[in-house]
C-alpha cells in the first residue's frame, strides 16, 4: 500500500482527517539502514562496528589521545539514489569516541558542544581499493554487522497542532508507520528529534555562521543494544552537514549531535 494511503487511513482512524495537509506534508523521503548478524563482513563492505578498512597509511582519527570508535562504514555503492549530492562511489566512515568498558580514565562522550569537536570523525575516501583492517591499540569496537539499505518514506516527529489533544492522536498514528523502521537507523531525510530542533542545535554548536535552514540530515543512529549502544537514556545520534559542504564533498565539516531523554 502507497505510504500516503496507510497514513489517510490512520488519519480517518485516529480521527485527525482535520489536520490532513499538516500530516501529508510532514511525509520524507529516506534510507532506512538495516544491521544483520555476520560472522566476519568481507573487506569493504557496508558495516557496523568492528575495526574499520582503510587504505594503507591511513590511521584511526584520535580524540584527547584517544582513537576513535568506529560506529559504521558505508560503501557507497550499495546506497540507493537519495541525493543528487551524495558521491555514488566510495567509502564513507563515521568515528565516535566512545569510551572503553572498565577503562581507568573515564573520558565522557561527546554531545556535540564546540569544545568537543574531535569527539567524531566523518571521512570519505573516493577509491575502495587495497584496503585493510586497522585495529588501533586502546580502540573499543562494537561486534560487527552488516548493513543493507532501503528507500522508505517515514513520517516526522516534531510537527505543530493547534489542538493538544491531537498530539496523542498522532503519536499513535507514527507509532504504527515508524514501528516499521525500528530502530530508526536512517541517512537523510528529517531527523527525529528527541530534544530540541537539530539543525537548530547544529547551528549554535557548531559556530561556523551555518544557519539551521542549511544543515543536511547526512546520518542518525538510533539506541540500538543488539548492534550498537544505547546513546545516554535511549537517545539518537545524528551527523549533519552543511548543505554546501555535502555538494563539495566535504565530509570532514560534518557536526554530531546526541540527544536523549
Amino acid at each position: 500500500m502507497e505510504m500516503k494511503e496507510k497514513v489517510r487511513q490512520l488519519m480517518k482512524e485516529y480521527e485527525l482527517e482535520h489536520e490532513q495537509d499538516n500530516i501529508l506534508e510532514s511525509l520524507y523521503e529516506c534510507v532506512r539502514c538495516m544491521p544483520t548478524c555476520s560472522e566476519q563482513p568481507s573487506i569493504g563492505s557496508s558495516k557496523f562496528g568492528g575495526y574499520p578498512h582503510l587504505p594503507v597509511g591511513m590511521s584511526v582519527p584520535v580524540y584527547k589521545e584517544q582513537p576513535l570508535t568506529l560506529l559504521a562504514q558505508l560503501n557507497l555503492s550499495d546506497i540507493p539514489f537519495i541525493h543528487q549530492d551524495l558521491p555514488r562511489s566510495g567509502m564513507l566512515y563515521f568515528f565516535y569516541y566512545c569510551s572503553p568498558p572498565d577503562v581507568d580514565k573515564y573520558l565522557e562522550s561527546p554531545w556535540g558542544e564546540f569544545e568537543e569537536r574531535n569527539g567524531w570523525r566523518v571521512v570519505y575516501i573516493e577509491e575502495v581499493k587495497e584496503l585493510h583492517i586497522v585495529q588501533e591499540e586502546g580502540a573499543y569496537a562494537y561486534p560487527e554487522s552488516l548493513l543493507t539499505f532501503e528507500k522508505v518514506v517515514c513520517l516526522e516527529n516534531d510537527i505543530y497542532f493547534e489542538d493538544e489533544g491531537d498530539y496523542d492522536k498522532y503519536y499513535k498514528v507514527l507509532e504504527e508507520i515508524q514501528g516499521e523502521h525500528i530502530p530508526l537507523h536512517q541517512l537523510f531525510g528529517h531527523p527525529q528529534a528527541v530534544q530540541n530542533p537539530v539543525f537548530e542545535e547544529s547551528e549554535c554548536y557548531a559556530e561556523n555562521n551555518v544557519s539551521k535552514n542549511d544543515w543536511e540530515l547526512l546520518f542518525q543512529i538510533d539506541s540500538d543494544e543488539e548492534f550498537l549502544d544505547m546513546w545516554g537514556d535511549v537517545g539518537m545520534l545524528y551527523f549533519c552537514i552543511p548543505k554546501d559542504s555535502l555538494k563539495n564533498q566535504r565530509f570532514e565539516d560534518s557536526w554530531m549531535i546526541m540527544q536523549c531523554h
